[in-house]
């Protein structure tokens, strides 16, 4: 009924503006970065990758446009390191007791693998986005609009970069292959011809799913999954599943940390999203991670324009994750990649 009366309230807007000599403003033209993790599951042409980015029409400034990018040559990144082993249960100990020891722990392991591989994963974070922008480029929509990079993150490391002109919108494996992503990222700035008006993004994760696969807990190259939503430099809530979490016990656990921590979210059961509440701007960059292969196909994001007076109904723009457990880790310009 909501997205009716949006209907209704936008074809009446039209008949009455374009009497009266109102026309609808322009969209914000904006440039996208997409920080890259590393694929710990391959995409492939049976199980790809799809990206979709929208942006302002190149003929028309009051619409937006959307181009579907599917990326299926991402090889696995594996780490070949002792598989990590969970801490045994104490006596007496809760279970919210057993979950903080478990976190320190999954934290620390992550951590010092990724130290030991820094040099093999700065180069496959590149090469994803290598490839990304490869098949972007090779679409109709996309041709000419991405480049790659690499930059260094907050946590010390040359991480891959790709940059696409004319988006305002990204959303990232929804029902299709996540790929086991961590210290993924994305972020809007001014576009190169003109701004068209500062942004106001929402970032989410998650999508419809049936919900029948409970967590494994271990991604796979034997470490701890984990699951992660934010914004880089104010929090990003951290959940490490444990074997037989299932999706709604992780989303919940996000959405309590996220309230708790100053980035209020709201978790809906029926969609399967995690939804940041509030709005962000220019330049700030909603983080996430998604390693938990229970949950493949189910923990696609978005972040993008909350707002679109050309196009009133439902936007892909509302910031949210989903996952089983307790978070305990928070992400800031001091601490970035797991």
């Amino acid at each position: 009924m909501k997205a009716q009366r949006l209907i209704a309230a936008a074809i009446v807007w039209s008949v009455l503006g374009a009497s009266a000599g109102w026309s609808a403003p322009a969209l914000p033209n904006k440039d996208a970065d997409l920080n890259c993790g590393v694929p710990q599951w391959a995409a492939t042409p049976t199980q790809p990758m799809v990206l979709q980015i929208i942006g302002r029409s190149p003929t028309d400034s009051t619409r937006r446009d959307t181009c579907v990018v599917t990326i299926n040559n991402l090889p696995q990144f594996v780490f070949n390191f002792p598989a990590f082993v969970a801490p045994a249960a104490l006596p007496r100990e809760n279970l919210l007791q057993y979950r903080a020891r478990y976190n320190a722990a999954a934290a620390a392991y992550l951590q010092q693998r990724l130290a030991a591989y820094k040099t093999q994963w700065e180069a496959a974070s590149k090469d994803k986005a290598d490839r990304i922008a490869a098949a972007m480029n090779a679409t109709p929509c996309g041709a000419g609009r991405a480049t790659s990079s690499q930059v260094n993150n907050p946590a010390g490391y040359m991480q891959g970069r790709v940059t696409i002109t004319n988006a305002f919108s990204v959303t990232h494996g929804a029902r299709s292959n996540t790929t086991g992503e961590v210290g993924d990222g994305v972020r809007f700035r001014p576009g190169a011809a003109g701004t068209g008006g500062a942004g106001s993004y929402g970032g989410s994760l998650g999508s419809p799913i049936t919900r029948s696969s409970p967590a494994t807990g271990v991604d796979p190259s034997g470490g701890p999954s984990v699951v992660e939503i934010g914004i880089l430099g104010r929090y990003v809530a951290t959940w490490y599943p444990l074997p037989g979490d299932t999706y709604d016990d992780v989303m919940l656990g996000l959405e309590a940390l996220l309230d708790s921590n100053g980035l209020p979210a709201t978790f809906s059961p029926g969609s399967g999203v995690l939804a940041l509440d509030g709005t962000f701007g220019d330049e700030e960059e909603f983080f996430w991670s998604m390693s938990e292969p229970g949950f493949d196909g189910e923990l696609g994001v978005t972040y993008g324009l909350i707002q679109d007076l050309s196009t009133p109904v439902q936007h892909p723009s509302w910031g949210s994750l989903k996952l089983p457990g307790i978070g305990c880790a928070v992400r800031s310009a001091a601490s970035s990649t797991c």
